[in-house]
C-alpha cells in the first residue's frame, strides 16, 4: 500500500510540475516504480523520446527495466532504527525500513499504539507546500514524498485508534428523550416494534365482538413505535456519521466491513443486532430513514389489512 501512495504522488508531481524540472520529476516518477514510458509521457505532455532523454540525463537506462536500482543511503539515530530520509519524523513512527527492487519503492513500517485521544497526525508547516525541485531537485523531492507517505501511514493508523475511541464515547453518552445510552434507545425500539406487530397480529384471533379493542390497541401502538425509530434513527446516524469517516481515512481497501461492531465488542457492548446503516442513508435521503421506513412498512401493511378485512365484513351481510 506504501509503495502505491509514492507511486501516485511522483505521477501527480510529474502532472503538476513538469515544466519546472521535468527531467528531475520524470527520475523520481521512474525509481518510485512508474515503468511505462508511453504512461509517463502523456502525463509529462511529451514525446516518448524526450522521456528516454530525460531518464538517461539522470543515469538511468530504461531499456534494463528489471535491473535493480542501487539501494539508497540511510541515516538512522539508533541502531535498531533505520530511517533512510533524514528529518521529520512523527513520535508514534519509531521504524521505517526502505528497500528498491526493479519494482520500485517498499517501505515497510512500526508506530507505537494510539490512544485515539491525540489530535490528527500533521505535517509540520514548513513541509506542506515544498517545491519537489526546490533545492536539491530529485533528493527534495524524495525526501517529500517520502513525508507525505510517512504522515499517510500515521494517519491511517491514528485513525482506527480515534475511531475505536470515539464508539466508546458515543455508546456511553446519554442523549435524547428519554435521556438514554444507544443501548437503551435500542433496547426501546425494539420493545416497540415489538407491541406494534404484537398488535397487528393479535387481529388475526381476535373475535368479531372484541375487533374494536384489539384496534384501539394498534392504533396506541404506532405512536410509541414511530417515536422510538425517530430517536434510534437520530442516535444510529452518529454511529453511521462516525463509519462514513473512518472509510474516508483509510480507503476501502483497508476499510474494516464490520468496525462499528468490533469498536463496540472492545468497550463490552453487542451491536450485532442494531439497525444502523451507510451514513448515506441518514443524510442523502429523499425517503425516510431506516428505522422509521421499518415501522411505515410495517404500518402500511397492517393497516392494509384491515381495510381488507373490513370490506369483507362489509360485504358479510352487516
Amino acid at each position: 500500500m506504501e509503495s502505491q501512495d509514492v507511486r501516485a504522488s511522483t505521477l501527480d508531481a510529474l502532472r503538476r510540475w513538469a515544466a519546472t524540472d521535468r527531467p528531475t520529476l520524470v527520475a523520481a516518477c521512474w525509481r518510485a516504480g512508474n515503468r511505462n514510458i508511453s504512461e509517463l509521457a502523456r502525463i509529462a505532455g511529451v514525446g516518448r523520446e524526450a522521456i528516454y532523454a530525460d531518464l538517461r540525463a539522470k543515469g538511468i537506462e530504461p531499456t534494463r527495466t528489471r535491473e535493480e536500482p542501487p539501494t539508497m543511503p540511510t541515516t538512522t539515530g539508533q541502531a535498531d532504527i533505520e530511517l533512510p530520509v533524514p528529518g521529520w519524523r512523527h513520535p508514534h513512527l519509531v521504524n521505517v525500513r526502505k528497500s528498491r527492487d526493479w519494482r520500485g519503492v517498499r517501505y515497510e513500517f512500526s508506530t507505537k499504539p494510539f490512544t485515539g485521544r491525540e489530535p490528527e497526525p500533521e505535517l509540520p508547516e514548513e513541509w506542506r507546500n515544498i517545491h519537489p525541485s526546490d533545492g536539491d531537485g530529485e533528493r527534495n523531492w524524495e525526501r517529500s514524498s517520502q513525508r507525505h507517505t510517512e504522515i499517510g501511514l500515521v494517519r491511517r493508523v491514528w485513525a482506527r485508534a480515534h475511531f475505536g475511541y470515539q464508539v466508546g464515547q458515543l455508546l456511553g453518552r446519554r442523549d435524547g428523550h428519554p435521556y438514554s445510552t444507544p443501548a437503551e434507545h435500542w433496547q426501546a425500539f425494539v420493545d416497540a416494534r415489538e407491541t406494534l406487530r404484537t398488535a397487528y397480529a393479535a387481529l388475526d384471533t381476535t373475535l368479531d365482538n372484541m375487533w374494536k379493542s384489539a384496534l384501539l390497541r394498534v392504533v396506541d401502538a404506532k405512536g410509541p413505535a414511530q417515536e422510538a425509530a425517530e430517536m434510534w434513527d437520530r442516535r444510529a446516524s452518529e454511529f453511521a456519521a462516525l463509519d462514513g469517516w473512518l472509510l474516508k481515512q483509510l480507503g476501502e481497501d483497508e476499510y474494516p466491513t464490520h468496525a462499528i461492531r468490533d469498536a463496540a465488542k472492545e468497550h463490552g457492548v453487542d451491536t450485532t443486532d442494531w439497525l444502523i446503516e451507510s451514513h448515506y442513508e441518514y443524510t442523502e435521503t429523499w425517503t425516510s430513514t431506516p428505522a422509521i421506513a421499518e415501522i411505515e412498512k410495517m404500518i402500511t401493511a397492517g393497516d392494509e389489512r384491515i381495510r381488507q378485512v373490513s370490506g369483507l365484513a362489509g360485504t358479510g351481510g352487516h
